[in-house]
């Protein structure tokens, strides 16, 4: 029997619809391109190439031009500093506070062409003839100048720099640098010229002739990556936009094109990279906008786009009437398949597929429905899975559940305390643990290594181990029984000073408190033990502020900074031995609260507004600071994941 072939859907949408598609598309682009490219590039790439030339050809000229100038100027403004140096500034004691606008005069000194400037060893300028510039940071101009005043200082050396443009003034002006004797001012003379003033002039009206000849706005030559302005005019970059795109032609010299609309015109803002290899730093690094009115020519494309979009859908109308009816015999059996998969996503797993017709869309519902067969058993399998699975960390939840103190005996041994319990899955890894002995009562709070299942075990090696410490061992100071405890963890868990052995532990805090004496011991393995008392009490001996409102003082005790468990050699721990007063409050806590995620920024919740939220609270009973507590870190929270078990204890003396 002979094996029938299926026709393939690839096949016949190149021949039917891809094909026809393709070249009506592709003659519709070359026509368009075609129209563009000749229109658009040749012109404006030729215009700001010409534009270019000519503008490098002026700045040569004034290079030359500048150059000249600044060999008369060189030994008239070295004279100029040294005298400043060695008459007046010999001794820099009162440099800051010279009248430097008389000294101008003893120089017989033009005050319209110089200007003197004092700049401290720290770049900035700190007394000056010119007012606009004092406290000016030299340095923030950028590493070449920064690099440029220490040379100098470093040396004690005189430097007189090439011609550069004021900001402020759009000036060319003459700068010279001078250290002081004892290396920690520069003296700079600003000196402008007549004849570099006339130059630049110049410049601008050439700048002004060409764009009176063709389509171009404006052009500007824009200098100083770091902080870029214009030249020779008051313009600006109009905004962060261009001002990136300047540096960005700058560091890559690359040419970068923007548009804009004014008064109703397009304009188009071309920055292109200006490098010359002339006497002036200015002139080396420099751009250049080119600010052209593309108005008219955008209309011609605008009309050429509408013909090609016109054309476009002539084509395709008649194409719809010749693929009407082949369409639907591809694209039904594969929408048919789409909405099935759709409910199947959302859980109606007893739809199946239609066999239709004979080509690949045939194989792949045939395959489809065999693949959702198979999911269908796999998800009955998994439901089953999962609830037994429930039902094992409920009960473990319950188990757990048990080893947590009751609520009566902690009212009857901490009749003033609260319990904010907080566990971040089913069973947790933070529990509480309260007991007595010989009077006392003792009460830790305990974070286990992660929560969950794992954190559950732990707990419960925690949990025994506590016991045993004060139970079969007859510990009863916090410090002593945090000892017996790592002995008892690192020993159930086999822990050895080895890569291979296990290293979870648990970081907790652990009070024993004799309430008739009020005196209470606290040791901690990472958690500390917070103090809080009222300000009209005395201070905690020993101990300073940790932070205070206007009622109440908030004391801490640091903890050791080891956990219990892990291979590492371990210290003693440390009792510290606190005499309360009436009305102080203890608290003990794992770090759950304080690394909760939240907020407007999603960040944690901080121990700072943690210690001010107890303060905030003092006053209140016991139950409503837990209350408060727990809305507190649920509106921290909001919608975010709680991160970890959370757990607090509060108690009042």
């Amino acid at each position: 029997m002979t094996k029938h072939k299926r026709n393939t859907i690839f096949k016949q949408l190149i021949l039917n619809i891809i094909i026809p598609v393709a070249i009506a598309l592709t003659v519709v682009a070359l026509v368009n391109s075609y129209m563009l490219f000749d229109i658009e590039t040749s012109n404006e790439e030729a215009k700001n190439e010409l534009v270019t030339d000519e503008i490098k050809n002026i700045l040569e000229f004034q290079d030359v031009a500048l150059n000249l100038i600044e060999s008369n100027l060189n030994a008239k403004i070295e004279d100029y500093s040294h005298r400043l140096i060695t008459e007046y500034f010999s001794d820099t004691k009162n440099i800051e506070t010279a009248d430097l606008y008389k000294i101008r005069d003893e120089l017989n000194l033009n005050p319209k062409l110089f200007d003197f400037y004092i700049i401290k060893s720290n770049g900035v300028i700190v007394n000056t003839t010119l007012k606009s510039d004092l406290g000016l940071d030299l340095f923030s101009f950028g590493k070449e100048m920064q690099n440029k005043l220490k040379t100098v200082l470093r040396n004690k050396s005189f430097l007189s720099d090439h011609f550069e443009t004021e900001v402020s003034t759009r000036k060319l002006k003459k700068y010279s640098y001078h250290a002081t004797i004892d290396g920690k001012y520069i003296v700079q003379i600003g000196m402008y010229s007549e004849e570099a003033f006339d130059i630049s002039e110049k410049f601008v009206e050439r700048l002004n002739t060409i764009s009176a000849e063709t389509n171009i706005r404006s052009i500007d030559l824009f200098i100083n990556p770091e902080q870029p302005f214009s030249k020779f005019s008051d313009a600006t970059l109009l905004d962060t936009n261009h001002i990136n795109m300047v540096k960005n032609v700058f560091e890559t010299t690359h040419t970068y094109i923007t548009f804009t609309k004014e008064e109703g015109r397009e304009l188009k803002h071309a920055y292109v990279y200006l490098g010359m290899g002339t006497a002036s730093a200015e002139s080396n690094l420099a751009v250049i906008r080119i600010v052209s009115d593309i108005t008219d020519s955008h209309i011609l494309i605008r009309n050429l786009m509408l013909f090609s979009l016109l054309l476009l859908i002539l084509t395709l109308g008649i194409m719809s009437r010749f693929f009407y009816k082949k369409i639907g015999k591809i694209t039904l059996p594969i929408l048919h398949l789409v909405q099935k998969a759709i409910k199947i996503t959302e859980g109606n797993l007893e739809e199946r597929v239609e066999i239709v017709g004979d080509n690949e869309v045939t194989t792949l519902s045939e395959q489809f429905n065999l693949m959702v067969q198979k999911l269908e058993h796999s998800y009955h399998e998994i439901v089953e899975q999962k609830k037994d699975l429930e039902d094992s960390i409920h009960y473990a939840q319950r188990i757990q559940n048990a080893i947590l103190p009751p609520k009566e005996l902690r009212q009857r041994i901490l009749p003033n305390s609260f319990v904010l319990y907080k566990p971040k899955d089913i069973v947790s890894g933070d529990f509480y643990w309260i007991d007595e002995k010989d009077n006392k009562t003792l009460f830790s709070v305990v974070d286990c290594t992660g929560h969950g299942v794992p954190g559950a075990f732990m707990s419960i090696v925690g949990y025994n181990g506590l016991n045993r410490a004060v139970g079969d061992h007859n510990k009863t100071a916090p410090g002593e029984i945090l000892d017996d405890l790592n002995d008892s963890v690192t020993g159930s868990l086999r822990q050895q000073e080895d890569q291979s052995a296990v290293k979870d532990g648990m970081d907790l805090a652990l009070c024993s408190i004799d309430l008739k004496s009020r005196v209470l011991q606290y040791a901690g393995a990472n958690n500390p033990l917070y103090v809080v008392r009222s300000c009209k009490e005395p201070h905690l001996e020993g101990r300073e502020i940790t932070i205070t409102n206007d009622n109440y003082n908030l004391f801490e005790y640091k903890a050791d900074k080891q956990p219990i468990g892990s291979y590492l050699e371990h210290r003693k721990f440390t009792t510290h031995t606190i005499q309360l007063l009436e009305g102080d409050a203890v608290y003990i806590f794992s770090d759950g609260f304080a690394d909760q995620f939240g907020g407007e920024r999603g960040k944690k919740f901080k121990y700072k507004p943690f210690k001010q939220l107890l303060l905030s609270n003092q006053q209140k009973p016991l139950e409503i600071q837990r209350d408060l507590l727990d809305e507190a870190i649920e509106g921290w929270r909001g919608e975010l994941e709680q991160i970890d078990d959370i757990c607090i204890i509060g108690i009042r003396v």
